[in-house]
C-alpha cells in the first residue's frame, strides 16, 4: 500500500514539476518542442511508476493518468492563445506515454518473472 502510494504520488509530483523544469532551460519553447517533451517525461514517470509500484505497474499508471486529467482542464482553461486541439494534443501524448512506460516496465517484469 505505502509503496503504491508512493509510485503514483512521486509521479505526480514529476509529471508537475516537468513543465516548469523545461521553463527554466528554455524560456520560450516551441509548441513542437513542448510536446515532445511531455511525451518523453510521460514515457520515464510512466516506466518510473511500474517500477516503484513493482506489480499491477498498468494499474498504477492509470491512476496517476486519473489524477492528473484535473490538472490537464486546469491547464487548458488557463492556457492563453494556445490552440484547443494542441492542449488536447498535448494531454493524449502525455497519457499515451506514461502508459507506454509503464506497459514497457509490466513486460520488462513479466520477462524476468519467466
Amino acid at each position: 500500500m505505502v509503496r503504491s502510494l508512493l509510485a503514483v504520488g512521486l509521479g505526480f509530483v514529476l509529471m508537475s514539476l516537468a513543465p516548469r523544469l523545461l521553463f527554466l532551460i528554455a524560456h520560450d519553447p516551441s509548441d513542437a518542442v513542448r510536446l515532445v517533451y511531455g511525451a518523453c517525461c510521460g514515457f520515464v514517470v510512466g516506466y518510473l511508476v511500474a517500477l516503484l509500484a513493482r506489480r499491477l505497474e498498468i494499474t498504477h499508471a492509470s491512476v496517476l493518468v486519473v489524477l492528473l486529467l484535473p490538472t490537464d482542464l486546469i491547464a487548458f482553461l488557463l492556457a492563453s492563445g494556445q490552440p484547443l486541439a494542441y492542449l488536447i494534443g498535448l494531454a493524449v501524448a502525455q497519457i499515451v506515454a506514461i502508459l507506454a512506460g509503464a506497459a514497457v516496465r509490466a513486460s520488462q517484469a513479466r520477462n524476468a518473472r519467466v
